[in-house]
């Protein structure tokens, strides 16, 4: 005989999470996605820097990679300001410096203009700085002309004068020692400078001065290239994180490795930073993340900071 009992069996479902796969790890450590371009010709691509979007920390540290040239170049976000090199652990990004050609000497009017450390589609805040403390010149070059480089409320940042002699004179070609070329030490880096150009003296004519700022080591080749704009030179930014300070306990969310830790920007010859001022603007609400010592790496990733420890141990994801 056929009995009819209560349905006692409960359905069971068993759900077994896969493990995360190497791309899923590599996206959580660093915050982008396993498919961002790490290169673009010779030049590493380190986070917090990317092309792609999703790959980079925040606007304004995206890239280009132009593949119409051979090898590919590597240009700040709108694609204007090629990059030569980045170097993560110093905070420091090498680009090419145009010259910005100026007309002056119309009627003693002042020329004036503005230049920007990432090219005039960045903001002027940042967050890329021109490095100060002597690691840049600003380089002019023309005739019986003064070229200004004006900091925050107009302050003077640098200042050269090139001149030309009206008798038995000549434009020297080879060096930027004052007849045609002069250049200055730049010690305050900023976003943003103010750039005016003057005329000294009679000028019988308008004319242009090329005006352009270059790293400080770098050596001019012959400086007629830079009068057509047919030349380019390196010039150094720094650039720092622009969101926020370092926490007080002296953490920052962006600093992921450990024996990471967090470092705020500190403009260069800051006045209210070196008489010990607390409310003016010493660190100018921006950080970057640095290994610690004895280490090495990039401390924006999760375990992105090592010892020194041969190459081969060093993580994949770094």
């Amino acid at each position: 005989t056929k009995t009819n009992t209560p349905l006692a069996t409960a359905m069971l479902c068993v759900v077994v999470a896969a493990p995360p796969s190497a791309g899923a790890e590599a996206e959580a450590a660093t915050g982008r996605r396993s498919n961002c371009t790490t290169h673009c010709g010779n030049i590493s691509i380190p986070y917090p820097f990317g092309v792609e979007p999703g790959c980079y920390h925040e606007s304004g540290f995206n890239l280009t990679c132009n593949q119409s040239y051979s090898p590919p170049q590597l240009f700040l976000g709108d694609g204007t300001v090629q990059v030569l090199d980045i170097d993560l652990p110093n905070g420091t990004v090498r680009i090419n410096s145009k010259p910005l050609e100026i007309l002056y000497g119309d009627n003693g009017k002042v020329s004036r203009r503005t230049w920007r450390a990432g090219g005039l589609g960045y903001a002027a805040d940042g967050p890329y700085f021109v490095a100060g403390a002597g690691r840049n010149n600003l380089v002019a070059l023309g005739c019986n002309v003064q070229a200004i480089l004006l900091g925050e409320d107009n302050t003077l940042v640098s200042s050269c004068y090139p001149f030309c002699p009206t008798t038995g004179g000549y434009m020297d070609t080879d060096t930027c020692s004052g007849i045609g070329c002069c250049q200055a030490t730049i010690l305050e880096g900023r976003a943003s400078y103010g750039l005016q150009v003057q005329r000294v003296g009679f000028v019988y004519y308008r004319s242009w001065v090329n005006v352009l700022i270059v790293e400080s080591d770098y050596l001019l080749n012959s400086t007629e290239y830079y009068y057509n704009n047919a030349d380019t030179a390196p010039a150094m930014l720094t650039w720092a994180i622009n969101s926020s300070i370092c926490h007080t306990n002296g953490l920052s969310p962006a600093c992921r490795s450990n024996h990471s830790f967090c470092l705020n920007y500190i403009k260069d010859f800051d006045q209210d930073f070196l008489y010990g001022y607390e409310d003016g603007d010493p660190v100018d609400q921006r950080h970057n993340c640095r290994c610690a010592g004895g280490y090495q790496g990039n401390p924006y990733i999760s375990h992105g900071c090592y010892g020194n420890i041969s190459k081969k141990e060093v993580p994949a994801s770094f």
